[in-house]
């Protein structure tokens, strides 16, 4: 593979062969002339602060296992503060390996066995596997193609909530959220997140709200609103009924940490 080195003094190299490190995306097409986008993973190396700090832990020598640092949590709290004027107590936050990990125990924590979750289609994977693994069920709502934006030439899903109202069962506990969407990449207008909310406290579901791709919206103008933070504006207790899943693997490409 030829390195990519883009015009105008871009600091983005892409590195000159990930299959020597066996990179997922890549070994999945060996030998065949096919770029691989099927996975969300980067190929431009990680951020010189995080090289620093793992080329650190390597030269300290000692593998061993390790608590999340006791500042963690605050420093998170502060950022989403920041970044999100989302206000969170420390408290609240819940270490986990992994996304499938945090939207299979979602399933499990909210759902009895046979009892279902809604999920908008198409989506990750993991988002409709999750229930049947747990012994529930999964009821899939396909988004709406957005025909006003698809005639200016813009590419935009919506939610279509007359499908989500008929989907609805009556012993449906959770709605499983992608936040942005993944993979249709649409964020959800101010208008949708509020309807969701209301649709969710009026039908008393409880919602896992998958956020890990949020700061890699790209128009330099959106900023995030987190689904609880929506939740808490129609009132204070209704962000108990929220679980947000977050974490750095994608905006700074670690999933190969894990």
């Amino acid at each position: 593979m030829t390195p990519v080195r883009p015009a105008s003094g871009e600091r983005f190299v892409m590195p000159s062969e990930r299959l020597a490190w066996a990179a997922k995306k890549w070994e999945k097409y060996r030998g065949r002339d096919i770029i691989p986008l099927w996975i969300a993973d980067m190929d431009f190396p990680s951020a010189p602060a995080i090289r620093d700090a793992l080329a650190a832990h390597v030269a300290h020598g000692n593998y061993g296992y390790t608590s999340a640092p006791r500042t963690l949590a605050g420093e998170l709290a502060a950022h989403y503060a920041q970044h999100y004027a989302w206000s969170i107590e420390s408290d609240w936050i819940v270490w986990l390996p992994g996304l499938v990990v945090g939207i299979n125990l979602s399933v499990k924590a909210c759902c009895q066995p046979g009892e279902s979750a809604l999920s908008f289609s198409p989506v990750y994977p993991p988002f409709l596997r999750a229930a049947p693994l747990q012994g529930c069920r999964t009821c899939a709502v396909p988004l709406a193609l957005d025909e006003a934006r698809a005639q200016q030439g813009i590419l935009r899903y919506r939610v279509d909530f007359d499908r989500l109202a008929a989907a609805l069962q009556p012993d449906t506990r959770l709605l499983l959220l992608c936040h942005p969407h993944n993979p249709v990449g649409s964020l959800f207008s101010a208008d949708e997140l509020a309807g969701l909310a209301d649709f969710c406290c009026r039908n008393d579901l409880l919602v896992c709200s998958d956020e890990v791709h949020c700061d890699l919206i790209l128009d330099g103008t959106t900023a995030h609103v987190p689904f609880a933070r929506v939740l808490a504006a129609s009132a204070a207790d209704e962000i108990a009924r929220s679980i947000t899943l977050h974490g750095p693997g994608k905006v700074f490409n670690l999933a190969g940490l894990g």
